[in-house]
């Protein structure tokens, strides 16, 4: 099952870390993306499987893979990443992912979208993937369930206006109160609920 919300990665990755502390059995892992660092599906298969390989004994298949490609000074490719991921995640009862902004993944080589299919092979993998509304179009073709997650508008202002009245802002947001609900009114236009 593959779970779309529109934020809160961290705070169910947390979760997830209390709930299964101390589970030799349930791997668990957290992908950020940013689009200013783009990554490449290799790179996000090459992460999950170091994330799950980090709290387990190094299995045979491990060792076999890298003394291979050791000898030849070379790294694994894609295919193979993915088939070790399988086996490792065989090893698991429970693998929860939780893929943070899938909508910065790059769209130019569909990234997300291969991502998206690798991890759904993995019949143990659950996943939660945030990410801004469009992302439900991506993951449509897949079993999912989405809830859509917004800001409620007073907490956005009282947030801001919090904010605003910090030292860390310019003197001039402290004086002018007009100012500041100009700035809290844009702001909380642009961010649409986000």
């Amino acid at each position: 099952m593959i779970s779309v919300a529109d934020s809160g990665s961290s705070i169910a990755f947390d979760y997830l870390q209390k709930t299964f502390d101390g589970f030799d059995d349930v791997g668990l892992v957290c992908i950020y993306n940013n689009y200013k660092a783009p990554t490449t599906a290799k790179e996000i298969i090459s992460n999950v499987l170091k994330q799950l390989l980090e709290n387990q004994p190094l299995s045979k298949n491990v060792e076999k893979l890298y003394h291979a490609h050791e000898k030849r000074e070379t790294y694994p490719d894609l295919p193979e990443l993915l088939d070790l991921l399988r086996l490792e995640s065989s090893r698991l009862s429970s693998i929860f992912v939780v893929v943070d902004a899938l909508d910065e993944c790059p769209a130019d080589d569909n990234v997300g979208f291969s991502i998206l299919s690798d991890l759904h092979q993995i019949s143990s993998a659950r996943i939660l993937i945030t990410g801004r509304p469009h992302v439900a179009d991506l993951i449509s073709r897949f079993d999912s369930q989405i809830l859509h997650i917004r800001a409620d508008d007073k907490d956005v202002r009282l947030v801001l206006e919090a904010e605003l009245i910090k030292p860390s802002f310019h003197k001039c947001l402290h004086d002018d109160e007009g100012l500041r609900a100009e700035v809290v009114s844009t702001v909380m236009t642009k961010a649409d609920g986000m």
